[in-house]
């Protein structure tokens, strides 16, 4: 008796699991801007699309040296070339 009541409950709350998780959206996001330039101490703003909205986008400087991002506004601190990345938070 004591294994088909624990089977049951296995069998219960993995059902309970799987429906409960809703399925994910895939992240999309569009930028207003692929490629910039800017002076040492001039800054611009890129704006992110994300898909599904519900989503925070992370910005990174590859160089940080070279050129700043917070929330999306880019500033050029040095010269040199830099990559700028926007992703999305799971």
């Amino acid at each position: 008796m004591r294994k088909t009541i624990k089977y049951i409950a296995v069998v219960f709350c993995g059902c309970m699991l799987f429906a409960c998780t809703e399925p994910k959206e895939p992240t999309r996001i569009s930028l207003s801007s692929s490629v910039i330039t800017l002076e040492v101490g001039q800054d611009t703003v890129i704006e992110a699309t994300v898909t599904p909205k519900t989503k925070a986008v992370l910005w990174t400087s590859e160089l940080p040296d070279v050129a700043t991002v917070i929330a999306g506004v880019v500033t050029a601190v040095g010269e040199g070339a830099t990559t700028i990345t926007a992703s999305a938070d799971d």
